[in-house]
């Protein structure tokens, strides 16, 4: 935080709690994350808790919802606690904040990926988020699903249903001699790992 604090200050920010900021403290019986309470600022829509564990705004023309990726179960039950109620709340509330939006652009930020490349691919959290979010993001149409947690460069086939979707409405421009193919409005999702 240090090393950024000139760009951190002059740059919009939009942040989404990764399994570092996340632990269980068995002594106090609850979840904390100090360090991120005490970096970042958001307001819980819900109302119910001490902080944003997700939330959502809109910057011009397109709606950002951010979850929290850390609410799988087995992430719960490696520490004996059931994250059921507050993952189902989350869920309840992307579906109403996604459903309430009339943005060109829905985009949903996650730390944990749907889709990626090496070892979380086939985590536990993320099978388990995979099937109860992708469903969520097709239905509401979420053209863009930026995650991070594997530490690579990836952007996936536009994808719907779990399977990359062909889209014959494109365009074709010619850039110093080079053909450059754009696909126009395509249905479905891309999936972005910013890489880091």
């Amino acid at each position: 935080y240090k090393s950024g604090i000139d760009i951190f200050r002059s740059q919009t920010l939009a942040s989404t709690m990764g399994n570092h900021d996340f632990r269980y403290d068995s002594w106090a019986d609850k979840w904390n994350f100090p360090y991120w309470l005490k970096k970042h600022n958001y307001v819980d829509p819900l109302g119910e808790y001490e902080h944003g564990w997700f939330y959502s705004f809109d910057y011009g023309n397109a709606h950002f919802s951010v979850i929290n990726g850390n609410l799988a179960d087995s992430n719960g039950s490696a520490h004996g606690v059931d994250f059921g109620d507050l993952r189902d709340k989350m869920i309840t509330w992307l579906k109403a904040d996604l459903a309430a939006t009339d943005a060109d652009f829905k985009i949903i930020l996650s730390h944990q990926g749907m889709y990626s490349y090496p070892v979380h691919t086939w985590d536990g959290e993320t099978k388990e988020l995979r099937s109860l979010l992708v469903p969520i993001i097709d239905e509401y149409d979420v053209d863009i699903f930026f995650q991070g947690h594997d530490h690579v460069w990836i952007r996936t086939n536009t994808m719907e249903g779990g399977k990359k979707v062909t889209n014959t409405d494109t365009i074709v421009d010619i850039v110093s001699g080079e053909r450059i193919t754009y696909l126009v409005d395509p249905n479905g999702t891309t999936y972005t790992n910013a890489g880091s």
